[in-house]
């Protein structure tokens, strides 16, 4: 045991290292923000460690840089968060304080919250003790998501690693939920312009879960689902190690038994407390008005909400009386109650029918003659639409009810359903309704028109944020929007077919491609029944379809999709239309990834003229299609004909956009590639200077935008035979993308090739094998073994075995690229054709008297 402790430190003590190693490479107020907390993860982890050590007996020494931490991060936050978890009170519950940064709360403080300080302490103890983990299990209504989250509000603050509310309401999110932990805000491990696909975020965040400083996870409504079980799903996200201690809200009343796990049924309120808590409502209520009521309510702390939200509404009314609402209520379930015993509708328990009567009540109040109580019930029926007990945009439900965020009128009918318990704030100017007062509101306001309404806003909603670039801005709607494309599924209709291609553009931009495909193909199979095969938003969800299956690397599968996009644009719209261009110019892009430049070219030069024709030569999107065409020339080795494309490029961005925008940046990184494949190195450098320094300038010098155009420039540098001056750039360009993209993206393997390459020009084959290694890993699990991508790294360690005279090893990975390119590319690409080169060259070299040399296609 002491000799695994011994390695555990010696393995935090290297990443202590080189975290700082990577700290020194970035200015001073550049610093990305995970660099700091991983410092500090391990600092805490290191002393963590060292303390069982010593009290075990073993004598361990304080290494040099154990103590030594950046200002407010490291060892400061480590000790911090130890010694402030140590004060957690188990006796006595704390008042409500801030939640310390970072954290993920969705719901803020309830006021009306009392009692409960029982079930709070009990809670409290088995978390401080180390028990990993508490779930309190109980009946709808019980109030289980109420005294997690004033759970949260009052010990988070003990808890200095972070606070994080987690929904396991809706399985296909609990990803997203677990990814927004990571983002903005947050643990910020990444922005929205790391292009980070959602697993990658997520294993980021339950890499950050691991570590030992102390954090609070809630895992709210964790309940059996179909395909899974509750503790499938505990088991599949709960954290292994780490100082983590979560606390789990679920309906399930039997878990395993396990000595780290707390289990806590919640029962009904005591019936001072249910007192206490109709009282904040109505403090006037006598006691025996209020024990009557707590009594007819079963003490379930929803009724109980409702009822007095209820009376204290309608406190200046005759019917708000205590005595008049009880006798209503009394006769409400006699009559629920009657319907019972008669069979009529399903069987509802008791605690169903008093949540019900007290619904029923609040709902009956609402007057269809007031233009205000008319918008109320509109408005809660489109709420019932969204997903039960997830927070949601109040800007969407006035959206919904076609109503701005400044109508007066609308904003009253919000105010009075949140007044009568109907509707619950939540933070960030959002709502939620309860999952039971969600079912009763589908089951009781007849509304046709609100589920329509609904789904078009949440279409709507969906396409503008992901249009606006900002995909960590979309997470706050995804759970309602599944939800309303599972219910408008089956209809098949051209709004279900909107929503489901809204919502795969929403998984696009969140980089989660494989929950997007089977939207997408479901929208196409809609619109071609709906629309027709022919029709141009039919064509819109192949390109769709096919631009998914393409940044895949399925070019096969892609190709006859935009084939068939660009005959129905063609037809439909005209030739000359800009959205036939975008046709042309996606099909093309893909016979140029192809290799087929002849087939590509007139395509590019059609999109070309209806842009120029259309938007103007001097449009940025005129420019984008004389970039594409310029690449193609460029690819060919037509290096006269391109150039002058490229001059007229970067003139249009920068007369369109500004010599500082980092579109131009763009376009003098593409005129510098392509005096860089003339070899003139001297030319190209000024342009790449430039471009990084506007990178760094607009994005930052943490941006993976800036991490390109060092690396850019370290291939020019190395280009020209200067190493030294080349490894830093490839380093930094390193450092960033894994702070920024994570150690898994298919950008940092980018860097790890380059910078193996480097290293192999250099002699240096030890340190660049491993490099290599990492890069073909990466490129195997990110993109799959039958991507271009992963053959190139293939070729690339391939070529290195082969350098070093390692042909047996080397063979069955030019074979496993060849096959691969010849299988995505065909057989007379130009990287196939050089990967069979080098194949043909190793086995030459390997029989008797051979002496040939591959070349390399490093990239």
């Amino acid at each position: 045991m002491h000799d695994d402790l011994l390695a555990q430190l010696a393995a935090h003590r290297r990443t202590l290292a080189q975290q700082r190693e990577q700290r020194a490479k970035f200015g001073a107020g550049h610093v990305p923000p995970q660099i700091d907390h991983t410092i500090a993860e391990a600092c805490a982890a290191i002393a963590q460690i060292k303390a069982q050590l010593r009290a075990a007996g073993v004598d361990v020494d304080d290494a040099p840089g154990d103590n030594q931490a950046p200002a407010g991060g490291g060892t400061d936050l480590a000790a911090r968060a130890v010694a402030r978890l140590a004060e957690l009170p188990e006796e006595e519950v704390p008042a409500p304080a801030p939640l310390p940064a970072p954290h993920r709360m969705p719901l803020r403080h309830n006021p009306s919250f009392v009692g409960r300080a029982h079930e709070l302490t009990t809670i409290a103890a088995a978390l401080k003790a180390g028990r990993a983990t508490a779930i309190t299990t109980g009946i709808g209504g019980a109030g289980k998501t109420q005294l997690a989250a004033e759970f949260v509000h009052r010990y988070g603050q003990f808890f200095l690693g972070g606070v994080f509310w987690i929904s396991f309401a809706d399985p296909a999110g609990i990803a997203t939920e677990i990814a927004a932990c990571g983002g903005a805000g947050a643990l910020e491990l990444y922005t929205d312009a790391a292009g980070l696909t959602l697993a990658e975020q997520v294993a980021r965040v339950r890499q950050a879960w691991a570590a030992p400083l102390p954090r609070l996870l809630v895992f709210d409504n964790c309940d059996d689902v179909p395909g899974f079980t509750a503790e499938q799903l505990l088991s599949e996200y709960l954290p292994h190690g780490g100082g983590c201690r979560v606390l789990v809200t679920s309906r399930r009343g039997q878990w395993h038994r396990s000595p780290a796990l707390l289990q806590y049924r919640l029962d009904t309120l005591p019936r001072d407390e249910s007192i206490a808590l109709l009282r904040g409502y109505r403090p006037d209520l006598g006691a025996a008005d209020a024990a009557a009521l707590a009594e007819l309510l079963g003490d379930l702390p929803l009724a109980l909400s409702l009822a007095g939200s209820y009376l204290e509404y309608y406190a200046d009314e005759a019917f708000g009386a205590p005595g008049e609402y009880i006798s209503t209520l009394q006769r409400q379930l006699l009559g629920h109650r009657s319907l019972q015993g008669a069979g009529a509708g399903p069987s509802l328990t008791s605690h169903e029918q008093n949540v019900r009567a007290t619904f029923q009540l609040s709902y009956d109040r609402l007057d269809r003659a007031d233009p205000t109580d008319t918008l109320a019930i509109a408005a809660l029926a489109r709420a019932a639409c969204f997903a039960p007990g997830e927070a949601f945009p109040r800007a969407l439900l006035l959206a919904t009810l076609g109503a701005a965020s400044d109508d007066e009128a609308s904003a009253d009918a919000l105010h009075r359903l949140v007044a009568l318990g109907l509707l619950e704030p939540a933070a960030d100017a959002s709502l939620r309704i309860h999952q039971l007062v969600s079912a009763f509101a589908r089951a009781t306001v007849a509304d046709a028109a609100a589920q329509p309404a609904a789904e078009a806003a949440l279409t709507d909603e969906a396409n503008s944020r992901v249009d606006a670039g900002y995909p960590a801005r979309l997470l706050p709607i995804l759970a309602h929007a599944r939800q309303a494309q599972a219910r408008a599924d089956a209809r098949a209709d051209a709004h279900a077919a909107a929503l489901a291609n809204a919502l795969a553009r929403a998984e696009v931009a969140l980089m989660n491609y494989a929950a997007a495909r089977p939207y997408l193909e479901r929208a196409l199979a809609i619109r071609e029944q709906a629309l027709g095969p022919a029709h141009p938003t039919t064509a819109t969800s192949l390109n769709n379809l096919a631009s998914l299956l393409h940044d895949q690397g399925d070019f096969a599968a892609a190709r006859p999709l935009y084939e068939r996009a660009l005959a129905i644009h063609d037809q439909a719209l005209g030739p000359a239309h800009p959205t036939t261009a975008t046709s042309l110019n996606n099909l093309a892009s893909l016979l140029h990834d192809q290799g087929d430049f002849a087939a590509a070219r007139p395509y590019l030069e059609r999109a070309l003229a209806i842009h120029d024709q259309v938007l103007g030569p001097a449009h940025p999107t005129t420019a984008q299609s004389l970039n594409n065409l310029a690449e193609l020339f460029r690819d060919q080795g037509d290096f006269a004909t391109a150039r002058p494309l490229y001059d007229r490029v970067l003139a249009i961005t920068e007369q369109a956009l500004g010599p500082a925008h980092p579109d131009t940046a763009q376009s003098l990184n593409n005129l510098a590639a392509l005096l860089y494949a003339q070899g003139d190195f001297a030319a190209a450098r000024p342009y790449l200077e430039r471009a990084l320094a506007i990178h760094e300038q607009a994005l930052g010098p943490a941006h993976p935008d800036t991490a390109t155009s060092l690396n850019n420039l370290a291939l020019l540098l190395q280009a020209q035979g200067d190493f030294a001056a080349a490894r830093p750039y490839l380093e930094r360009a390193l450092a960033i993308r894994e702070q920024a993209l994570g150690p898994a993206h298919p950008d940092t393997a980018t860097s790890l090739n380059n910078l193996a390459l480097l290293l192999k020009n250099q002699g240096d084959f030890n340190a660049a094998r491993p490099l290599y290694e990492r890069a073909l890993a990466i490129h195997d699990q990110a993109l799959g073994p039958a991507h271009p991508t992963t053959a190139t790294s293939l070729n690339n360690l391939a070529g290195l075995l082969y350098a070093q005279g390692d042909f047996n090893a080397a063979r069955p990975l030019y074979e496993r690229a060849l096959a691969i390119h010849e299988q995505a590319l065909g057989p007379g690409h130009p990287t196939t054709a050089a990967i069979r080169a080098n194949l043909a060259a190793l086995n030459a070299q390997a029989s008797p008297g051979g002496d040939h040399r591959p070349p390399t296609t490093d990239h």
